[in-house]
């Protein structure tokens, strides 16, 4: 039996419950499957997967043996770019090691994230772990029928206001953007909505900002051109692979990002409508992406293959059932 934790009472649930989901999608192929809270936890001898580090540690500590983990960030690092503790990242180093070497199984978002854990903590991880980018969404085709969309300057911001999504370089470059372009517009969506103004008023003119569930961003999302993702070099971006990604391309949305985030540069490097930026203000380069004529079939065939092969749940489920199978679980 392959216990999956319930996503129903978790907070961050947006976010992960795709993803548990597609594990345990994968397990009930595999053989029996069962789903799982901490308020009822299954036998100390069957195997449990949950959704992050702290979570293994508790079932470590109450004696259980076979434990898998999905690992979405890479917790010491993100911490102290929160809170600038480095004994609170020592501490959780410490539990981020020792999880992940007795883990029986490990579900990582990128090859970048593997890499860095092998050589952080000298461990040979490659024989457990699944390798599953980030995404919740599949692409729509009715996103790519409105050719007037591709028209207007219209630019969006999704996420949080965390040190990591550099929020405050995106509103620098969209200034300068606004400067350039005529009926630019930004249309932000957080749920940090006063920090988020606070800094748009002084710098920015034509820009609204709004929390809104994911069903509702998916049809907002529809009447936009460009989304940023910019990030900071470092390893917490280099790491990673934002969800919000997949709700942009899945959405006809042209990301503007850089190369800090290994995995989408890799996997987008034959692909001609992202917008891959060197710098932070490199204005020039939006500005004559701005001016290029957007073929609705061609963009829609390329974000379509994209999503066949790196966007794929079914794509997954097959990889997730052959690692159950290799590792003897269940």
């Amino acid at each position: 039996m392959i216990n999956v934790l319930s996503m129903d009472n978790i907070s961050n649930r947006d976010v992960t419950a795709y993803y548990m989901d597609t594990i345990y999608k994968a397990a009930q192929e595999y053989g029996s499957a069962n789903r799982f809270d901490f308020s009822c936890l299954p036998e100390k001898d069957s195997i449990v997967i949950v959704s992050t580090v702290i979570e293994a540690l508790k079932l470590l500590c109450k004696g259980y043996k076979k434990v898998g983990i999905w690992i979405q960030g890479v917790l010491p690092e993100e911490s102290y770019l929160k809170h600038q503790s480095k004994i609170r990242k020592k501490i959780l180093e410490y539990i981020e090691r020792l999880c992940l070497s007795r883990a029986v199984i490990l579900f990582m978002v990128s090859k970048e994230m593997l890499r860095h854990y092998e050589k952080k903590y000298n461990l040979c991880l490659s024989d457990k772990t699944v390798i599953m980018p980030c995404f919740n969404t599949t692409i729509d085709p009715e996103a790519f029928d409105d050719s007037e969309r591709y028209k207007k300057n219209i630019f969006t911001y999704v996420g949080s206001l965390a040190p990591w999504q550099c929020f405050t370089q995106t509103i620098e470059l969209y200034s300068k953007l606004e400067q350039v372009l005529k009926n630019s517009e930004l249309k932000i969506f957080t749920p940090d909505i006063e920090a988020a103004e606070c800094i748009c008023k002084e710098k920015i003119k034509n820009y609204s900002i709004e929390y809104v569930s994911n069903s509702k961003l998916q049809e907002r999302l529809r009447h936009i051109k460009f989304g940023f993702i910019l990030r900071e070099d470092n390893v917490v971006n280099q790491v990673a692979t934002p969800t919000k990604f997949s709700s942009y391309l899945a959405n006809g949305v042209i990301p503007i990002f850089n190369k800090s985030i290994r995995s989408f540069d890799e996997e987008s490097n034959e692909m001609e409508y992202v917008l891959r930026v060197e710098r932070f203000d490199d204005v020039e380069n939006v500005v004559n992406f701005c001016n290029k004529k957007i073929d609705l079939d061609q963009i829609q065939n390329e974000y379509r293959r994209l999503f066949d092969r790196y966007y794929c749940p079914n794509k997954y489920i097959r990889i997730i059932k052959s690692k159950f199978q290799e590792l003897h679980l269940g």
